[in-house]
């Protein structure tokens, strides 16, 4: 599976340090399993001074307490104290002549013991660092990261049949991570990646992971149909992915992602009242259960929804979020929180603190690296031009905007930002250009249902479209139609 280039490296390296030498071969598992126990007391023990002094067989000590670990599966995270002292104790040691990465195998395996104990334990915050902890061991095992990048679908039977369970993991964060920033591969891959962990080809995980891994998979393909403007197979996935909770204090969190993901599909709707209505027992029980990160996303929510209700409230909720420590971990809800400010300030007439908004925004959002982000920058950066007479520099701002959805095939928001940019197109004098437009936009606008409310508009469009012409009117309604839905959705 993983690259004849990186495996023949790796061969390579290994015949050329041993070679002229005896190569050991280990302790024996009765060896390896008793030294195993022995560690696993030290550990435990009030003396144990968070490290170990490297010897010759604590290499096998250490994998049989991975597989010691994997044995001894607690329910409600007994074993995370000690999974955790081992986790640090070997990330501190020195490892001398490591040719198999086999540091970053043990770390890998303890942080996803520490994972699993964490998450049972209803420690979701330890168990997010964790789950990072794990991925990142993984990436660095050199015959891995090809691995991570091919498609489950292209995995051998050997390689399903076979694969580890951090591995497993890391995988599914990656398709997590690549939600907003790849969704079409994430529509194609995760159903393969659900079958996958369900099947007999994830028996390398217990039944409680298994499902907890599959229910992830299944908000994680709803939140990616979601970005691709199908919110009816997004709403089935939600439904997918319940049916494999299970009652364990692990799934709260996921529960919790399961209805933010839902009232975020209610706000891509134009439900904004009804989801509103719906965020404080969301957030309570984000708060409940100590889920700092999903408590941002229910709040950066809140913000979007008091926006969209026109309410003075939003600017304050946009301004809350910016003053917690938390959301300085990420760089991509600062930023947008920052064009939304700027957003709100400019319909307040306040331009060049809006402009300043902006400027500080971009670099944050081009540093977090979502592509949809920089378009909603973009687009807003336009209103703002537009706003002050700069009709050319609004007209190429849009455009900047529209193209990075069009590359990331985001036909439903493309086709808002094609509305936005006809109206600019009309003011500049410049219709031929709007016609072609919002000829492009309302097979999108229609086939997507986006504007079941706004049949008039479209209605009176293609009749001035039929002539050539571009309805300035229809086109304001369309517009002002389609942004009280989440069509040019900042979320």
């Amino acid at each position: 599976m993983s690259s004849p280039l990186v495996c023949r490296a790796v061969i390579e390296k290994w015949v050329s340090a041993t070679h002229g030498r005896d190569v050991p071969v280990g302790c024996s598992v009765d060896e390896a399993m008793k030294l195993a126990a022995e560690l696993v007391e030290r550990v435990k023990s009030e003396h144990f001074g968070g490290r170990f002094e490297w010897e010759p067989n604590l290499v096998d000590a250490l994998l049989a307490t991975c597989r010691t670990l994997r044995l001894a599966r607690s329910e409600g995270g007994r074993n995370l104290k000690l999974a955790t002292r081992l986790y640090e104790a070997v990330e501190r040691l020195s490892w001398p002549g490591d040719i198999f990465d086999e540091r970053e195998l043990v770390l890998a395996t303890l942080s996803f013991a520490a994972w699993t104990e964490s998450r049972q334990a209803g420690r979701f915050e330890l168990m997010r660092r964790f789950e990072r902890r794990c991925e990142k061991h993984v990436s660095h095992q050199k015959t891995v990261p090809d691995l991570l990048a091919l498609p489950v679908e292209d995995w051998s039977p050997p390689m399903r049949a076979n694969v580890d369970p951090s591995t497993l993991l890391a995988k599914s964060l990656k398709l997590g991570q690549l939600r907003n920033v790849s969704p079409q591969l994430v529509a194609r891959e995760t159903p393969a990646f659900r079958e996958l962990v369900l099947s007999e080809a994830g028996k390398s995980l217990s039944g409680e992971e298994s499902n907890w891994m599959a229910s992830q998979a299944a908000i994680v393909q709803s939140g990616a149909l979601r970005q691709l403007g199908n919110l009816r197979e997004a709403r089935r996935w939600l439904t997918v992915a319940a049916e494999t909770f299970g009652h364990q204090l692990g799934f709260r969190v996921l529960k919790v992602e399961a209805e933010y993901t839902s009232l975020a599909l209610f706000f891509d709707s134009g439900a904004f009242r009804l989801a509103l209505d719906k965020i404080p027992n969301l957030l309570r029980d984000a708060r409940e259960g100590a889920m700092e990160t999903e408590a941002i996303k229910i709040r950066y929510l809140e913000a979007c929804l008091l926006k969209a209700l026109d309410s003075p409230l939003a600017m304050g909720r946009y301004r809350e979020l910016l003053h917690l420590s938390k959301i300085r971990e990420d760089p991509f809800f600062v930023g947008l929180c920052l064009v939304n400010i700027a957003d709100l300030s400019a319909s307040d007439g306040h331009l060049g603190f809006a402009m300043r908004c902006l400027a500080e925004a971009g670099p944050i959002l081009e540093s977090a690296g979502v592509p949809w982000g920089m378009a909603h920058l973009h687009a807003v950066i336009g209103e703002v031009l537009r706003d002050q007479g700069h009709l050319g520099e609004a007209i190429e701002a849009y455009r900047l905007s529209l193209q990075t959805y069009l590359d990331r095939r985001f036909s439903y928001r493309s086709a808002y930002l094609r509305i936005l940019l006809s109206e600019s197109l009309i003011a500049a004098g410049r219709e031929e250009e709007a016609v072609a437009e919002l000829i492009a936009a309302l097979p999108v606008i229609e086939r997507e249902s986006l504007a079941r409310e706004g049949l008039a508009a479209i209605s009176l469009l293609r009749e001035a479209l039929a002539r050539r012409k571009a309805d300035p009117e229809a086109v304001r309604a369309l517009r002002s139609h389609l942004g009280r839905t989440g069509t040019g959705s900042e979320l």
